[in-house]
């Protein structure tokens, strides 16, 4: 079975005159030996000897990929149920980091520094970012978001993390296409999406909750403080309320040289 473990085997994929893989080439990649038939990904963006795949289908809490929708997967929610993103993706960090705790073939995200897509305008929404560093002390890679400031709360520290949220910029690349307009996100980016909607029954009436169902990025919005982007099922992305249930779709970064393509 394909694995990123040692020395890249098989069909090489083909690469443009500046050493890139298409975005939307298929890999399949075994996230760990119990892994036996591999999972699929897709090639997102490319980062000089490195690239960052994005899966196929959204994943459960227990790790399992699935097309239904989860509970739970919320970007960001406070203890009192209320939402802002200027504490950046907390619970979908949180809820991502246990879906993928047992990845051990995949590689631990080195030295990444990601600064709020929505937060570059000195806007006062949005949270600070989000890095990768080695910490000594404990031996381990730590993966520090940190809020706005200190009125939202302590800087939230993962260990070990091996894999992220798309971005923003990923997403509407050239290369890849998204934009708001309906159906410009190519159909690899919405694999295994659709329109759904949950039904809660509260105080007695019949809320729907979970519509335009997708999967959430890392930005959140520059023009209010309780919504983030997502894709949505619909071919585009969206801004979204971040306490909505929406997917987590991992994002893992490996070397080229370590990838097998699916023929």
């Amino acid at each position: 079975n394909p694995t990123i473990n040692g020395a890249a085997v098989g069909i090489t994929p083909e690469l443009d005159t500046n050493g890139n893989i298409k975005p939307g080439s298929t890999f399949n990649i075994k996230v760990n030996e119990q892994d036996t038939d591999g999972s699929i990904f897709y090639v997102l963006s490319n980062e000089g000897d490195y690239v960052n795949l994005i899966a196929q289908q959204n994943i459960t809490i227990d790790g399992i990929f699935t097309s239904e929708p989860q509970d739970n997967d919320e970007w960001y929610v406070t203890s009192s149920n209320s939402n802002d993103n200027r504490y950046g993706p907390q619970k979908a960090y949180t809820y991502l980091s246990t879906a993928t705790s047992n990845w051990e073939n995949i590689p631990i995200i080195e030295n990444f520094t990601y600064l709020d897509e929505g937060n570059q305008n000195n806007s006062a929404y949005g949270y600070q970012g989000i890095t990768t560093i080695f910490d000594n002390k404990n031996n381990k890679y730590i993966t520090a978001i940190t809020p706005l400031s200190s009125d939202y709360g302590e800087i939230k520290i993962y260990g070990n993390m091996r894999v992220r949220l798309p971005k923003y910029s990923e997403v509407t690349s050239s290369e890849v296409g998204c934009t708001t307009m309906i159906g410009s996100c190519p159909l690899w980016m919405v694999n295994y999406l659709s329109e759904h909607s949950n039904y809660l029954i509260e105080k007695g009436k019949v809320n729907s909750i979970g519509n335009n169902y997708g999967y959430w990025l890392l930005s959140s919005t520059p023009d209010t403080s309780d919504t983030v982007r997502a894709i949505s099922y619909s071919g585009s992305v969206i801004s979204n309320n971040t306490t909505v249930t929406r997917g987590i779709r991992p994002v893992i970064t490996v070397l080229k040289s370590d990838l097998v393509r699916v023929m």
